[in-house]
């Protein structure tokens, strides 16, 4: 697990040689990143994913130059939500937010159907390459923007949603955050309830700033694999958000994921 990461991780690099093995390899294989916040850049004005940007300048890590210079070939596009307070106001809000989202990744599409298009299961994702598109999973950081009407799980999954993230730094209506007090000493009954219905749609349940107890009993109660679409590990940095090594033995033994999180340099 960690030493494909590593592989991934040097790639990027700009010292990597360019006709390394290592990239070679890289080169043959198809690439996802199981976390991209860029639906976040798509809402500045006048921001165009097709040209390049530099993280300097606007703090963006991904658009399409820079997906074919690393050889990128797309990934889970997050639906992420700010959480707001508990409250009707707040539901309303976060609701309103995440349909917005979506939205933007759905013109996206629409926009630029040449390079990127959508993928609905992994059997999408060989032919979308072989096109030259990008890979557009879609999926949701934080699932506040359910609160208001969970029945609306139905009306992402239509739209494209496949990963779910289910809370974010703070806890919200159905789990308790990583980085949060403990309110619902894990899943609220609401969240119990969510993790049964994205396991009947089929949608990939991801406890990434979830607690230590969220993710014990997503593990538990999942009748499906479950990811950490954007952990990494807690002997390394002691972060509440990161994963002991308990935990990251009870996904491998699962066969399921846990992605690293990588920062940039500045």
């Amino acid at each position: 697990m960690f030493t494909r990461t590593l592989l991934c991780l040097a790639l990027a690099s700009p010292w990597a040689l360019a006709d390394s093995p290592a990239q070679a390899l890289h080169q043959r294989l198809i690439v996802l990143d199981s976390h991209l916040d860029t639906p976040m850049q798509l809402a500045r004005p006048g921001w165009d994913i097709t040209q390049r940007h530099r993280y300097q300048d606007d703090l963006s890590q991904v658009d399409l130059p820079r997906m074919k210079e690393g050889g990128l070939d797309g990934g889970f596009w997050a639906i992420f939500t700010p959480q707001g307070p508990l409250t009707a106001e707040g539901r309303t809000l976060a609701s309103e937010h995440g349909l917005a989202v979506l939205a933007r990744i759905r013109d996206l599409l629409g926009a630029h159907p040449d390079d990127f298009a959508l993928a609905l299961t992994a059997g999408d994702v060989p032919a979308i390459v072989a096109r030259g598109q990008r890979v557009v999973f879609i999926s949701m950081e934080n699932a506040q923007p359910l609160a208001a009407d969970p029945e609306r799980l139905h009306t992402y999954y239509r739209q494209g949603l496949r990963m779910l993230g289910l809370v974010h730094s703070a806890n919200n209506d159905f789990a308790d955050s990583a980085t949060a007090l403990p309110q619902w000493r894990g899943l609220s009954p609401a969240g119990r309830e969510l993790v049964a219905e994205a396991n009947r749609l089929g949608i990939l349940l991801d406890v990434s700033h979830a607690s230590d107890q969220v993710f014990d009993q997503v593990l538990a109660l999942s009748r499906a694999p479950i990811i950490a679409s954007h952990s990494s590990s807690r002997a390394i940095t002691a972060h509440p958000r990161n994963l002991d090594d308990r935990r990251l033995r009870q996904l491998a033994a699962r066969a399921v994921w846990c992605r690293s999180t990588a920062f940039p340099a500045t």
